[in-house]
């Protein structure tokens, strides 16, 4: 079950970069629950990590940088935002 969830957000993930970068976007938000940021994080960022190795407390996030590389679309420059919410 996990992996059919995973499969959906990733290619759901992907069309919103996607049409983001074709609006020439600046950036790119998203409020999304921890399992939704593991299954995109371990599939599209560099350096790659397991899917449990991306997991967030309460109120964390990651900033990065979204962009097309040899391999498909790829998330760098990756940095955890301890505090998101107030």
């Amino acid at each position: 079950a996990r992996m059919v969830f995973q499969h959906r957000v990733c290619a759901a993930f992907r069309r919103e970069v996607e049409k983001a970068m074709e609006a020439n976007a600046e950036r790119l938000y998203l409020v999304v629950h921890g399992g939704t940021i593991m299954s995109i994080m371990s599939r599209f960022a560099r350096p790659e990590a397991d899917y449990f190795d991306w997991r967030l407390g309460n109120c964390q996030g990651y900033r990065c940088e979204a962009g097309m590389g040899p391999e498909g679309l790829a998330l760098t420059d990756v940095r955890l935002l301890h505090r998101v919410a107030p």
